[in-house]
């Protein structure tokens, strides 16, 4: 029953009247999460975050880089143009972080995908 809250943590943000619209990993290595909304507060950012945080932690990933962004997706393109929330980033340089964090995204991701009913 744990795993099964944990991998649904984050479905009351991916409703149709909630924020995220939606999330990956850069080729850097970051964790990010697309915004539809142009407000978005601090507080909906940190929760999301102590989530992705707490999630990687339970999967042995310390310290997960995020970017978190604003924009739209528009359905007839396969590329996102956000302004971003963060405009400098300096990714880990370790192989192996950048490994586990690629790793733990395609089951986040494809948990938040699922779970949010976009299969």
């Amino acid at each position: 029953m744990e795993d099964l809250e944990r991998d649904r943590a984050l479905d009351e943000y991916y409703r149709k009247s909630d924020p995220i619209a939606a999330c990956g990993v850069t080729p850097d290595g970051f964790i990010f999460v697309l915004f539809e909304y142009d407000e978005v507060s601090g507080e909906t950012v940190s929760e999301i975050y102590d989530i992705i945080d707490n999630y990687a932690r339970y999967n042995g990933v310390e310290n997960v880089p995020a970017v978190f962004r604003k924009g739209q997706i528009r359905g007839h393109e396969a590329y996102i143009r956000p302004p971003p929330f963060v405009t400098e980033c300096h990714p880990p340089q370790d192989p192996s972080f950048i490994q586990n964090i690629r790793e733990f995204l395609s089951v986040f991701c494809s948990r938040a995908i699922r779970s949010s009913g976009m299969t």
